[in-house]
């Protein structure tokens, strides 16, 4: 049935996932807003906010259980599961980015302060999302681009995406180092930074790791991609459908749970192993 109330509960766990994923990306990207509006009344705020939450997951977790006990079938529950496996990787690597800034900050409050400015200011530019721009070009074309392999075609797509993303997140590294401290001079901001109590030391190996996580993200955004666009290659050239392990596949089947469930999550530990090879 499809008000299943053990659908309904798988449902609504997967749903709070997701959303406790959700949690530090928009904090990071709303922070300064969120605490104007939450100092305007702060009991009604909290109250709005959890409510805001509960509300969110159990209605998520209702449409997403129902949509479980409609479909039921295996092959379609690996493909839902399969997108949210897409979605929470996305969300997991904005997680690790908060995460390792946060963690910078409270380290090495000088030197964090100055990479995270570099950061900011290296995805601002222009020049960051044309190397993104040119790199999902490239990534989306390789699939149908004729390599006469003789039904190899995907090892030589790998390959291609492989050397795609290293490069622009290369390129993009060594032009956004050799531009950012000429900049500084060139602006005497970086005269400004260092009257401040902020060493030389703390400023280079500041703009260092900064313009190094950005190329980073570059990396990680252009990776989630790329395990897309392999996937369809799969699909593209009719291979046979990847298959989990014997071992993971008798894990999964020997969880608690309705069988639905245990399907979407083949299809969640699938992706997880797909991106995890890449």
């Amino acid at each position: 049935m499809p008000f299943s109330p053990s659908l309904l509960v798988v449902g609504i766990v997967l749903a709070l996932i997701q959303v406790a994923a959700a949690v530090p990306w928009v904090l990071a990207l709303t922070w300064d807003a969120l605490r104007a509006w939450y100092r305007q009344a702060p009991g009604q705020r909290l109250l709005a906010l959890i409510g805001g939450v509960v509300g969110t997951v159990v209605l998520g977790g209702f449409a997403l259980g129902t949509e479980i006990g409609i479909v039921r079938e295996r092959e379609r529950l690996e493909v839902i599961g399969r997108i949210y496996g897409i979605i929470l990787h996305l969300q997991l690597i904005a997680d690790v980015f908060v995460l390792i800034f946060v963690s910078m900050t409270a380290v090495w409050p000088k030197g964090g302060a100055v990479a995270r400015a570099a950061f900011r200011e290296s995805y601002r530019q222009p020049m960051f999302w044309l190397f993104v721009g040119a790199a999902v070009v490239l990534l989306i074309l390789s699939p149908f681009i004729p390599y006469f392999t003789f039904g190899e075609d995907h090892i030589m797509v790998k390959e291609l995406g492989y050397d795609t993303v290293m490069l622009a997140a290369v390129a993009f590294g060594a032009i956004a180092a050799s531009m950012s401290i000429s900049e500084e001079i060139e602006g005497r901001t970086a005269v400004t930074l260092m009257s401040k109590p902020v060493s030389r030391r703390q400023f280079l190996l500041g703009k260092f790791f900064g313009i190094l996580m950005a190329c980073l993200i570059m990396v990680a955004v252009l990776g989630w991609f790329f395990d897309l666009v392999l996937l369809y290659k799969y699909w593209f050239d009719k291979l046979p459908p990847r298959q989990l392990p014997q071992s993971v596949a008798g894990w999964v089947d020997r969880l608690v749970g309705p069988a639905e469930a245990r399907n979407l999550l083949s299809g969640t530990v699938g992706w997880a192993l797909h991106a995890g090879e890449m």
